[in-house]
């Protein structure tokens, strides 16, 4: 775990206020990788966000960190991440889309939850729910609170995500898994290359944290969740303002591989069950798949 998750952790939502009103930061290295999370992404270019991230860049600056501008293009970033905004490569192929595996693990997820639900004496009106197609359902039918039909804010695109993992049946299949260590592999190379970054000389610089824009704006919000959820990897967000509506946005860090057990001591979001991590290892064995496998 980074120096700057470990501080933010302990200090709270005030961290960044503390880090800059401290001594702190004095030595503290951080990376900020220029393509693409800095240079082109929607959050980044919206009107009036770039002048404040890099305002308080410069506070980083002014409390003792030295900041790093990577500026050659980390391992797979183009392909792992939009460059205009949250999510997968605009290129990326269909059947090795993020989709592919979080739909499935979207229905199990659900549906594994809903059978523990302790549900009150006498439930009706399509109550107890036994798996996610039963709730998609339910939502249908009682549209005027859920919006699940969409059409209206704030339920514009209704449930469709909760159809497409329905119509996957939680089928673990080699689609699955192919998708899931193709998109694994290529999150964990691109963020153990930002932390393995070299000046031009050669020399190798050690970062405490590297740092991108997380923003809430033309569906750009959560740009670090997709691949540190991806490599397995912890990530956390120093809210920095909010926007005209209030949401907060702030310097997302792409987090260094830690284990599990520290994870859950350090009470940090660590993505994906240890089954579904378990299973992808013995895949991985049997097929011996690489890198440059699909």
């Amino acid at each position: 775990m980074t120096v700057l998750m470990r501080f933010v952790l302990q200090a709270g939502f005030t961290a960044l206020y503390t880090l800059t009103n401290s001594s702190a930061l004095k030595g503290a290295v951080f990376g900020i990788p220029y393509p693409i999370w800095w240079s082109t992404t929607a959050g980044i270019r919206a009107p009036g966000n770039e002048a404040k991230f890099f305002q308080r860049l410069r506070q980083l600056e002014e409390a003792g960190a030295l900041i790093v501008n990577i500026t050659t293009p980390l391992p797979y970033a183009t392909e792992i991440q939009n460059a205009y905004g949250w999510g997968d490569a605009i290129e990326t192929p269909y059947w090795l889309q993020s989709a592919r595996y979080l739909n499935v693990d979207m229905y199990n997820g659900y549906t594994e939850w809903l059978q523990k639900i302790t549900w009150p004496n006498g439930t009706s009106g399509g109550l107890p729910l036994e798996n996610l197609g039963d709730m998609v359902v339910w939502n249908q039918q009682n549209n005027d609170t859920t919006g699940a039909l969409g059409g209206a804010y704030p339920w514009k695109s209704g449930q469709d995500a909760l159809i497409a993992a329905v119509a996957t049946g939680g089928v673990r299949d080699e689609r699955y898994w192919k998708a899931l260590f193709w998109r694994q592999s290529r999150s964990q190379a691109c963020i153990n290359g930002a932390y393995a970054y070299r000046l031009g000389n050669g020399t190798s610089i050690e970062l405490d944290a590297v740092l991108i824009p997380n923003v809430a704006a033309a569906g750009s919000s959560s740009a670090i969740a997709s691949v540190v959820d991806a490599a397995q990897y912890p990530g956390i967000t120093i809210p920095i303002d909010v926007d005209s509506i209030q949401r907060a946005h702030g310097f997302g860090n792409l987090g260094k591989s830690i284990r599990r057990r520290q994870a859950r001591e350090m009470g940090v979001c660590y993505g994906g069950s240890v089954p579904v991590q378990q299973a992808l290892r013995a895949r991985v064995r049997k097929l011996q798949l690489n890198q440059d496998s699909f």
